[in-house]
This record gives C-alpha cells, structure tokens and sequence, in this order.
C-alpha cells in the first residue's frame, strides 16, 4: 500500500488522476465508451479517437463536440460516449484525450472492442488502481436465445 502523502503528491504533479477506462460492446453493433476521473485540474474536456489499428493512426473521433469537464480537485466525475458508426466484426482501437485549458493533451489507452452481434454481451473494463499501473479485465454475459 502506498503512503498517505503519495495521493496528495499525484494530483499536485499530474492534471488528471484516471480512476477507470472501458467500453461496452452490446448486442447490435454499437459501442460505450465511460470512464471516470478521481480528480480534474485545469481539464477542459475529454475526446475519444479511434483507429483499426493498435498503432494507430487514431484520426476518427467518436464525439462530434469536446466532452466538457465536470471534475475538480478533491472530486473527479463519470463520463461516457457512444460509438454507432461502427460494423459487425471490425475490431476498433479507442484512446481516450483529456484536453487542457492550456492546449496539452494526456492520452490514455487504447482499449480493443470489437463490434459484433452475438450472443453475448462484453466488458472490457481498464483499471488504474495505482498511478501508471493499468490493468484489464474482461467479462462476457451470455444472452438468453430461443435455443437456451
């Protein structure tokens, strides 16, 4: 466990502490992309890109308008977007970009999903439990057919 003074030293040193990032493949092909913030400093909003390929180039922004920033220091918010342009079968690469008020970005990611229907509902959740250790996990739900 980490001592009490390396949380308070985090946020002074980064602008974004990232609590959780993920998407969500449903049964027609769409996708939600959410993830949740434990504190904001000078965070003017959020955009996902998304790319075919892990490399990138990561060009296609799933939002149409910057996703204003609702955190603040002591208290991060929850967010989420949705992807529908996408086709059945196509494995999707998203990046999630915190935008500065001064023009820096921070990216996070990317996360894989592909889009597809199926009998299934799956979760790719992307954890960042300690600062600069992410880790992932991912769940499928089987969806109840006309055969089960």
């Amino acid at each position: 466990m980490l001592p009490n003074r390396f949380p308070t030293l985090f946020l002074f040193l980064c602008s974004l502490t990232l609590l959780s990032y993920g998407g969500w493949r449903f049964f027609n092909p769409q996708v939600i992309i959410q993830w949740s913030t434990a504190s904001e400093v000078d965070t003017l909003g959020f955009s996902i890109y998304r790319a075919e390929d892990p490399g990138g180039p990561f060009t296609y922004i799933v939002n149409e308008e910057l996703i204003p920033a609702e955190g603040e220091l002591v208290s991060g918010a929850d967010y989420q977007t949705l992807d529908r342009n996408v086709i059945s079968g196509t494995t999707y690469y998203y990046q999630l970009h915190e935008i500065q008020i001064d023009g820096e970005k921070e990216t996070f990611g990317p996360i894989t999903i592909t889009a597809k229907r199926s009998g299934l509902l799956e979760i790719i959740l992307s954890l960042i439990l300690i600062p600069g250790i992410l880790s992932t996990m991912k769940i499928n739900i089987p969806r109840k057919t006309e055969e089960n």
